[in-house]
């Protein structure tokens, strides 16, 4: 089982706007490191680790740490604005970085269609895949769709290079529930977070919460999921998506306490994920 670590898997120690902070936020080199002495087969700097903001000399002391470790690095952002995919699109060829995975924040699909087309040829001439997560602005049945459509405008040998990153919770915002996310994404997985959760009423009985836990102590079916995943792919005449570990901790009252229970969590899931192995 090919299992990485994502920098969602660490939101506290990077940090989060509105809360208190850690003394010493983890930086994309520090998130590596982690990834390198935990020996995850992967790591995915997204979002919460802008790698926009890094200088060329720390991109390039990234991709030397990442090389000589053998650590394959996978890519994040927000946004599907042609300037900004080809922005990141020129970082993955610094980090050699074979995925890019995105978050549409434009509802119009017909536009994000748009803007999609017109930078899939580049990405297809670099060789890098760009994943398109799941989240709670489109349900999972437009994201096929719109995966399904821009597919069928291109060559069938670059076809694979467009796909879903196939988030297991982030559709609740969405009305949708784990099954029916997997039922319509996975034959179009290019990656997969995983990210086990739970649901539980609040004490005064008025409505549910969703809540992360550690790998394999939730209600995320994983081993149905990663059987499902695994055999759409392989039908489809490709290779399984890598796995990016996530959490979702809930705040444990201050933030030291909060970053000692995601590392828990961590440790706790890598061992759990790679005993299911």
């Amino acid at each position: 089982m090919n299992i990485g670590i994502g920098s969602y898997c660490l939101t506290w120690s990077i940090g989060v706007n509105g809360w208190p902070l850690p003394a010493c936020p983890m930086q994309a080199i520090d998130l590596l490191d982690l990834a390198i002495s935990a020996g995850a087969d992967r790591v995915q700097l997204a979002d919460n680790l802008p790698l926009d903001k890094l200088t060329t000399q720390a991109l390039h002391q990234l991709a030397d740490k990442a090389e000589k470790n053998g650590m394959p690095i996978e890519i994040g952002l927000r946004g599907s604005e042609p300037e900004r995919l080809l922005e990141y699109l020129s970082i993955a060829g610094t980090l050699k970085a074979g995925l890019v995975r995105t978050l549409l924040t434009e509802r119009d699909l017909g536009i994000c269609r748009e803007h999609l087309s017109s930078v899939l040829p580049l990405y297809a001439a670099a060789g890098v895949t760009l994943a398109l997560e799941n989240h709670g602005l489109h349900s999972s049945s437009e994201l096929a769709g719109l995966i399904d459509g821009l597919r069928k405008s291109m060559a069938a040998t670059e076809a694979a290079l467009i796909g879903c990153c196939l988030d297991t919770v982030n559709s609740f915002g969405s009305l949708e529930g784990p099954e029916q996310v997997i039922r319509n994404l996975a034959p179009l997985a290019v990656n997969l977070h995983l990210k086990d959760f739970t649901i539980r009423r609040h004490t005064h009985q008025m409505g549910f919460e969703i809540i992360g836990t550690p790998a394999g102590k939730g209600r995320l079916d994983i081993p149905a999921l990663l059987k499902t995943v695994r055999e759409s792919a392989w039908a489809a005449g490709r290779q399984a998506p890598g796995i990016i570990l996530e959490l979702w901790v809930p705040w444990q009252g201050d933030i030291d306490a909060t970053i000692h229970v995601e590392r828990q969590w961590l440790a706790e899931s890598l061992e759990w994920l790679h005993e299911l192995s």
